[in-house]
């Protein structure tokens, strides 16, 4: 879990934001850039280093390693 600072970029207003990586929907690049040329107008993006830190923290949800069985054998 993330969270995101408030905008206050004129147009692209909005409120703090929490960002769960519990759930992660992806789509198709081509259905997203048709999609941005039809809205026609900008859309909010992250500075440096708060895109690295959100992808940072991404990566520390997703690379946890959990194993389904546990290990008997002794090494």
């Amino acid at each position: 879990m993330s969270i995101l600072n408030q905008s206050s970029v004129t147009g692209l207003e909005f409120e703090h934001r929490i960002v769960d990586f519990h759930d992660v929907f992806t789509v198709p690049r081509e259905f997203l850039e048709s999609l941005l040329g039809v809205r026609g107008r900008d859309r909010p993006r992250l500075l440096s280093p708060y895109r690295e830190h959100l992808s940072q923290a991404f990566a520390r949800y997703f690379m946890r390693v959990g194993l389904p069985v546990p290990i008997d054998e002794a090494w």
